[in-house]
């Protein structure tokens, strides 16, 4: 594929996708390899940050690091045909992320330029894989589903409001500014600071605009996964949701996000800077003490219906510094330079819907977790009146619960 090295550089270049792949270097381990080795981030685990873990300890880590990957079958990796074998690593990589604080130690050892080479086998053979193809879809018009994690409530929320969304944008940058200025007042620098902020880059908690994700077909299976279920960001251990089918409009106009460059050229063209607001919380992930930028979300509305971020994208994009042609402010102990910025709250394959643009595809389905620990990927579908059918975790026997 035309590329394909430049693809293979955006996944080492992401946060998520380095530990994706340091993940899969343990899966396609035999499961009595798997438990009978030392965990390669064994001196990393349990350190506050990266900068919290001593060069001997790093060294470690990557000698480690560097022993697992050269146990992996490359050949074998290329030949993975079903999407559900990599959901457990994918899940747990995207299950580590925290833009709010201070970088994961294992996250920050994974940074390191040589981790990145010791790496770099495993990424053009897993993108080759037909498992993963669906990592480069655009965002399918016809099915999506919407999320509504039960956090308690035996009924759940009301079915999400499709309407709205443009006059809700509007008022929400108006907030925003207000909210800007204000912490511009009271912390005039970007010092750390006990608290944490607005940290997430996505058009979260405003009513009118929603968020859906995908669902995955496997291919042996005429069954389907709910990604949304399977791939969240930060999850928690509520293990109940209710799934609501959604569909789009033929005709809605869907910015694709598969690469760092085409989130920035989203900030660039619709520029909102959020240095105040957002500094905080993302000098503690990235570094930058300078200047920050992300979509002005009500401007972005007048062009697109829906903005979707791919798994690719994910992987790619997520927690990466960027750096934008945005001129930052420069005030006060800011670093000099142009505006960064940061996609962070994004799950893969979620699509957030700026626009009226969605109507329901069918009836709202309660599913449930099977297991009580939280890195099982096993859900059940909750039918009304009877009995809960089985999902299927990969490495397990069954299959997945229709949805």
């Amino acid at each position: 594929m035309p590329g394909d090295e430049v693809v293979v550089d955006e996944l080492l270049a992401g946060p998520r996708g380095r530990r994706f792949l340091a993940e899969l270097a343990e899966w396609r381990l035999a499961p009595e390899e798997r438990w009978s080795l030392p965990a390669w981030a064994g001196p990393a685990m349990g350190r506050h940050s990266g900068d919290d873990l001593p060069s001997d300890l790093r060294g470690a880590c990557l000698e480690q690091l560097q022993q697992l990957v050269d146990r992996v079958d490359l050949h074998a990796l290329v030949g993975v045909r079903w999407p559900e074998e990599l959901l457990e690593p994918l899940a747990a990589s995207v299950d580590s992320a925290r833009y709010w604080q201070d970088v994961d130690a294992v996250d920050g050892v994974l940074a390191d330029p040589r981790a990145v080479e010791v790496l770099r086998p495993l990424a053009a053979p897993v993108l080759a894989a037909p498992a993963t193809t669906w990592w480069r879809d655009d965002v399918d018009l016809g099915l999506q589903q919407h999320v509504d994690w039960l956090w308690g409530s035996p009924a759940g929320r009301q079915a999400p409001v499709l309407t709205g969304g443009r006059r809700a944008l509007r008022d929400q940058r108006e907030e925003e500014t207000v909210r800007e200025a204000r912490e511009r007042r009271e912390h005039p620098g970007l010092a750390r600071a006990p608290w944490s902020g607005a940290w997430w880059s996505s058009p979260s908690h405003v009513d009118g605009v929603v968020a859906t994700s995908p669902v995955l077909r496997p291919l042996r299976s005429k069954e389907v996964l709910p990604v949304g279920l399977a791939l969240v960001e930060d999850a928690s251990d509520d293990g109940r949701a209710v799934l609501r089918p959604l569909r789009a409009r033929p005709d809605a106009r869907v910015l694709e996000i598969h690469s760092a460059r085409a989130w920035c050229d989203l900030v660039e063209a619709h520029p909102r800077e959020v240095t105040w607001s957002r500094g905080l919380d993302w000098q503690l992930s990235t570094g930058w003490a300078g200047s920050w930028a992300l979509p002005d979300w009500a401007s972005v509305a007048r062009e697109w219906d829906g903005v979707h971020l791919s798994v690719l994208g994910h992987l790619a994009v997520s927690g990466r510094l960027l750096t934008t042609t945005v001129t930052g402010e420069q005030r006060g102990a800011l670093a000099p330079g142009p505006a960064r910025t940061l996609l962070a709250g994004w799950s893969p394959g979620q699509t957030f819907w700026l626009t009226d643009a969605l109507e329901a595809a069918g009836d709202a389905q309660r599913w449930r977790r099977d297991e009580q620990w939280r890195g099982d990927l096993g859900w059940s579908l909750a039918e009304e009146g009877g009995p809960h059918r089985r999902g299927r975790s990969p490495g397990r026997p069954g299959q997945w619960s229709s949805g």
